[in-house]
């Protein structure tokens, strides 16, 4: 384990009905405000909510939604209306960042709300990492302050970001996560799915991050995997204690505690990025389909002991295998995961990956991190698990 200085200042509010506490803590932090959304997942019945319960706190606010644009403004309590509204491709991620900073700017707002998965609040953070030097110069506070409002759902198609991977800076946390499992459920099942997948990547990453040391953390990631085995299936069905779990579950991942004094070289988040900016393709469903080829691919004498303590510690399986078929059963554990219990495709070409692109798709994705990995990866080695997937 590395040498690191670590701090969460989130504060978590979980249960139901706990919506318009939320809200008002919030409150408690500024007045103006952006919220951020995507328009695909959110759903009627909470956004509605969501604009009532701001009137109600005496918020002023205007809104971005990450699928058309910036929406129109609410009643006459938004902020005016945004010339960059509208029409923009919204895995255009240099475009995401400069219209939230735009939106950001013109309005003179005090912080940033997310509403929405994981994919949307690190929308959130990239636009407060472009903005906060601005507010830097300017003598203004470090950084744009965060807030968010977790759901299950996500069209994985918000966030296709440059440098796209967990920022690593207190600064850009939340301040405070609502986690009311009445509107964890506000898209379709296909996009539950690809939020589970979404966060079970994440877990699977942080537990197969290199180094010696750090038990606690592996545990912090293995409870999340487990999590999300154990509450898929209720959480499919919108059952309010499984989707509960998932969304703490979630809370737990973004505040990147599972991670500290370990080097995360997000390699498989990367190849996924690369794919869902050149093809636009749910983050979750892409994520499904690489992990367990990345996992296939760096399986050899250096990484068993890791992979078998992965399908004892995860997948519950007979510490009394060979160790060789407790690897491979573990991988195949994680592929069935995504592909029967969460539905989600098991080739690239399902989700209409080409071929002939993958060789620079390849090359950006061999970022110098993935030379840290649990097993160094350079674009030959990504391209064959590119491949691998087709």
């Amino acid at each position: 384990m590395t040498q690191f200085c670590g701090r969460v200042d989130t504060e978590l509010i979980s249960g139901p009905q706990v919506f318009d506490r939320a809200i008002g803590a919030v409150r408690g932090h500024l007045d103006k405000l952006m919220v951020l959304y995507d328009g695909r997942v959110i759903g009627g019945r909470l956004h509605d909510l969501l604009y009532e319960t701001l009137w109600a706190h005496g918020f002023h606010w205007t809104e971005m939604d990450l699928a058309e644009g910036e929406g129109p403004p609410f009643a006459r309590d938004a902020l005016g209306p945004s010339s960059l509204a509208g029409g923009e491709d919204p895995s255009g991620g240099s475009r995401v960042v400069a219209r939230g900073i735009d939106i950001y700017q013109r309005y003179r707002l005090d912080g940033i709300l997310a509403v929405g998965g994981a994919r949307t609040l690190l929308c959130a953070q990239a636009i407060a990492a472009a903005g906060r030097f601005g507010r830097r110069e300017a003598g203004g506070g470090p950084t744009i302050p965060l807030f968010a409002i977790f759901t299950l759902a996500s069209s994985g198609r918000e966030g296709a970001l440059p440098g796209f991977a967990p920022v690593g800076s207190p600064e850009l946390l939340p301040r405070l996560i609502a986690l009311d499992p009445v509107f964890a459920y506000t898209g379709d099942r296909g996009q539950v799915a690809e939020e589970i997948a979404g966060l079970f990547c994440r877990g699977l990453e942080l537990s197969f991050a290199p180094g010696e040391g750090a038990y606690l953390q592996r545990q912090l990631a293995e409870g999340i995997l487990k999590t999300c085995i154990h509450c898929a299936g209720g959480a499919l069905r919108g059952e309010e204690r499984d989707c509960s779990d998932l969304l703490r579950a979630l809370g737990l991942a973004v505040s990147e505690l599972p991670g500290w004094g370990r080097k995360l070289p997000w390699g498989v988040h990367g190849m996924g990025r690369q794919l869902c900016e050149r093809f636009d393709i749910p983050c979750g469903a892409a994520l499904s389909v690489l992990a367990p080829a990345w996992m296939g691919y760096v399986l050899r004498a250096t990484t068993l002991e890791k992979f078998a303590e992965y399908g004892v510690h995860v997948w519950r399986l007979s510490g009394e295998l060979p160790k060789e078929e407790l690897a491979r059963r573990a991988i195949d554990e994680t592929q069935r995961f995504f592909t029967q219990v969460l539905g989600l495709p098991e080739r690239l070409g399902q989700l209409g990956v080409a071929g002939d692109q993958l060789g620079e798709l390849a090359e950006r994705a061999a970022t110098p991190a993935l030379q840290e990995g649990v097993v160094p990866l350079d674009a030959a080695d990504v391209l064959e698990i590119y491949r691998a997937c087709l």
